[in-house]
């Protein structure tokens, strides 16, 4: 819910910094309140009945179009039309789900839910002010302090300076019967909290100060963006009357959020699930759904990749988590996992580094010279980290030697338990975001006859992990310097999925429950197929209810009154 919020809401900030086109710049509230799509229900169905303006527009192309022009993949003509389609579509979404299911009272909305909805639009706005916070402190040159938590209970809720590891918790417990699975029930059928959440009234309450002076700067930035759009769009730039727009319009999104996501809630349990008492039990059907969906996938990839050994390796480079069937084509397994801490060389390293590099291959110096000047930079490498809530300062050397102690202490010799804690070494010290809070971890082709996905000192360090006798499976490599900064590469295991020929469906069910996605993980191939099954009936019952809630409506562009909105 809140990755889906946060996609909706927050480019719109971004709106003078749009790379490919300039925004119109009027102070003129006239302009942005001007109806530019109307839609029409008629008397029969005029719950849809609804205007959009210019700011409606607007907002839908950062929401759903910025990125898309900015990187040169749609036009900034065709940009805005499709928001303009996403925020019609949208709209209906919500008026159906609205008239249909809470009109009606199927569903309804609670106090608590508009509690955690005003919750949500200050934790989003302060998380804004956080991302200022880290530019002051990098402009400063001041590092995070934490004197005003020294007496707080809760460490825990304090800012971190890398993301947060989510652990995965599965939508479905799995009920078993000696080794066999039997069936699953929902996990996420619960008793009602009894903490009731507690939200004050003014967004000024909310606020985290975490240093006084670097908190009021970050602030005064945050304020200032959004006296930018208000000024741009000919609104009161008053500092109470932007913060109150923010929050209604936040509030806005996240209540349309919350309609479709308690709807989605109820549609899958209504649909997957039968329910006994207090208890949802998957229905056999859809359980047996998710072994014929991975079967087919499996059954369909096998017939290709066995005649082409060019369309596996092109499958594995575009999307590893969607390949089921690996074929050795050698001795052995194709690819392997790997996971691992990037630290980050700083703009001025990294010259340097390039430097170097370019030197050795023109033979200006010597490999000697060379592995000498790296080890000084690597030594000389600062990492700053955050350990029992206090923010620590390092060098690369340090943080390597740690990571090492810290898997072989709490790992021991067994490779998932020693994948565990490098995992926890991940979110301690690594500054590779792609990495992070995924189902599966890197691949790296075995077959040095395949071009590498991955810049050839990690992939060539990777396999040496695989190769050397002395490493395999949950073993750490040395430090490994690459163009992006310092790699502490964990082998992660073989890339294999379960084989269901000649299974029965209790043997099959068995296997993909017993495969997890990743060695540090708890997710297994089942919930993964059947998490993408859940979402892909959700979509497709959302586009029904989309299509007949156009039967329903007319739906009026105006053009000339909207195309002036970006001017190329």
């Amino acid at each position: 819910m809140k990755k889906i919020f946060t996609i909706l809401c927050s480019l719109v900030l971004c709106c003078t910094l749009f790379a490919g086109c300039n925004v119109v710049q009027l102070n003129k509230a006239k302009f942005y309140k001007t109806v530019v799509v109307e839609v029409n229900g008629g008397e029969e169905h005029k719950s849809y009945n609804k205007e959009y303006t210019r700011e409606d527009v607007l907002n839908a192309f950062y929401n759903y179009s910025y990125s898309n022009v900015n990187n040169g993949s749609v036009t900034p003509e065709e940009g805005l039309e499709s928001a303009i389609e996403s925020m019609v579509q949208r709209g209906l979404l919500v008026d159906y789900i609205k008239t249909n299911y809470f009109d009606t009272e199927i569903l309804k909305f609670t106090t608590e839910d508009e509690k955690t909805i005003r919750y949500e639009a200050f934790e989003y706005m302060q998380e804004q002010i956080y991302n200022y916070e880290n530019q002051v402190r990098e402009e400063w040159d001041r590092v995070l302090t934490h004197e005003h938590h020294e007496e707080e209970e809760t460490p825990e809720e304090e800012t971190t300076t890398r993301a947060e590891y989510t652990p995965y918790v599965p939508t479905l417990e799995t009920q078993f019967e000696g080794d066999n699975i039997t069936g699953f029930v929902s996990n996420s059928v619960v008793a009602e909290s009894t903490t009731k959440l507690v939200v004050p009234e003014n967004f000024s309450d909310f606020i985290q100060i975490t240093d006084e002076d670097v908190s009021a700067e970050a602030y005064a930035r945050y304020i200032s963006s959004l006296q930018k759009v208000a000024k741009s769009q000919g609104k009161s730039t008053k500092e109470e009357d932007v913060l109150k727009a923010e929050i209604d319009r936040l509030v806005k999104t996240l209540t349309e959020n919350k309609y479709i996501s308690k709807y989605q809630e109820w549609y899958t349990k209504n649909q997957q699930f039968i329910q006994d008492g207090d208890i949802y039990r998957l229905k056999d059907s859809v359980m047996y759904q998710v072994l014929e969906d991975y079967k087919t996938t499996y059954d369909s990839q096998k017939k290709l990749f066995d005649l082409s050994e060019k369309a596996y390796h092109a499958a594995m480079a575009e999307d590893a988590s969607s390949v089921y069937y690996h074929p050795n084509y050698g001795d052995g397994a194709e690819y392997m996992y790997v996971s691992h801490v990037l630290i980050k060389f700083s703009d001025a390293q990294k010259a340097v580094v390039d430097g170097l590099k370019a030197d050795l291959e023109n033979n200006v110096i010597t490999q000697a010279y060379y592995d000498s000047k790296l080890e000084e930079i690597i030594n000389r490498t600062p990492v700053t980290f955050e350990e029992n809530g206090k923010t620590k300062s390092s060098n690369a050397v340090n943080v390597y030697e740690y990571i090492v102690d810290y898997v072989n202490t709490y790992g021991g010799t067994d490779p998932k338990e020693r994948a565990k804690a490098f995992n926890k070494m991940i979110y301690m010290f690594n500054d590779d975001e792609g990495i992070m809070n995924q189902d599966f971890a890197y691949v790296v082709n075995l077959d040095e006859e395949v071009e590498d996905k991955m810049v050839a000192e990690f992939a060539n360090a990777s396999r040496e992990l695989n190769t050397n006798p002395d490493k395999g499976v949950g073993s750490l490599s040395e430090m490994v310097v690459s163009e992006y900064g310092i790699h502490i590469i964990f082998h992660a295991g073989l890339v294999s999925s379960p084989d269901p020929s000649g299974l029965n469906s209790q043997q099959l069910l068995n296997a993909l429950v017993n495969h997890n996605t990743q060695l540090s993980s708890e997710k297994t191939l089942f919930h993964l197929l059947y998490d993408k099954l859940t979402t892909a009936s959700a979509d497709s019952r959302s586009e029904s209810m989309i299509n007949q809630a156009e039967g329903y409506v007319v739906v009026t562009k105006y053009p000339k009154k909207y195309k002036d909105l970006l001017e190329v």
